[in-house]
C-alpha cells in the first residue's frame, strides 16, 4: 500500500489522504463446497499516548471515496483500545463508487477508563461477493 496527499480527489480543503491499495477480491461459495473468501485492508493511526483527542463520547468523521465502477465494496472505522485488547467499529457500510461515502464513530464510554488508552485507529476496506477494488481515496 501507499499513501500519499493528493489534490485531485478531495471532498473539502485543498488535499486528502490518498491510500493505493494492493487489488481486493473474494469469490463466492461455490457448489463444490468451497467457502466464500474476501480480503480487507486497514488504513490506522496508533495515536501516541496522551496527545489524542478522541475523548469517551466524541464523534470521528471520516470521507472515504471509491473509484467509478466499482461494486460491493464495504467501509467501516474502527477503534482498538486496552493493549489491543478492546475492539469497537462503526456499523459497515457499502461505498457509493464514483462519489464520497461518509463514515462516523462515536468513541465508547469505557475507553478513559481502559488502562491503555485507544492503541489504534483507522478504516477498513473490504470486498464481498466476487468483486475486485484497486484504488481508495481517504480524507
Amino acid at each position: 500500500m501507499t499513501v500519499a496527499v493528493s489534490t485531485t480527489q478531495k471532498l473539502t480543503g485543498t488535499q486528502s489522504l490518498k491510500a493505493t491499495l494492493p487489488a481486493l477480491t473474494s469469490q463466492a461459495a461455490d457448489d463444490a463446497g468451497n467457502a466464500a473468501t474476501s480480503s480487507v485492508r486497514t488504513i490506522a493511526i496508533t495515536p501516541p499516548p496522551g496527545t489524542s483527542n478522541m475523548w469517551p463520547g466524541a464523534t470521528i468523521t471520516a470521507h472515504v471515496w471509491v473509484p467509478a465502477g466499482t461494486t460491493n465494496v464495504w467501509t467501516q472505522l474502527f477503534m482498538q483500545s486496552n493493549n489491543w485488547a478492546s475492539w469497537n467499529n462503526s456499523p459497515s457500510v457499502i461505498a457509493t463508487a464514483g462519489d464520497w461515502t461518509t463514515l462516523t464513530f462515536t468513541v465508547p464510554a469505557a475507553t478513559a477508563v481502559f488502562p491503555g488508552g485507544i492503541s489504534q485507529f483507522g478504516v477498513q476496506i473490504g470486498v464481498s461477493a466476487a468483486t475486485r477494488l484497486q484504488v481508495r481515496h481517504l480524507h
